[in-house]
């Protein structure tokens, strides 16, 4: 996995609510991964497309649904070139 870009971090961060809103019902269903991927394109206008969790359990899920809706709302910086591609790590501890 190649490093996530600061600016990329720091976006994510700064638009957590909505993501974290996705996690919510699997820590009340007492499903609480130590650790979920997220693979997107950053396009270059700064959209974001293709939101998928890489690991299969949930794959398909509502929880994988919510996150590609709220990382898809987000607005990261523009870039150069034909865009990014992106693996996130959302780690809970």
């Amino acid at each position: 996995m190649a490093n996530v870009p600061m600016d990329v971090i720091h976006v994510m961060l700064s638009n957590n609510l909505e993501i974290k809103r996705c996690f919510v019902p699997l820590l009340q269903a007492g499903d609480k991964p130590s650790r979920v991927d997220v693979r997107f394109n950053i396009l270059p206008a700064g959209s974001a497309t293709n939101a998928q969790v890489t690991q299969e359990a949930y794959r398909g899920s509502d929880f994988e649904a919510c996150l590609a809706r709220a990382i898809s709302a987000i607005k990261f910086p523009s870039t150069s070139g034909s865009g990014t591609s992106i693996t996130y790590p959302f780690v809970l501890q």
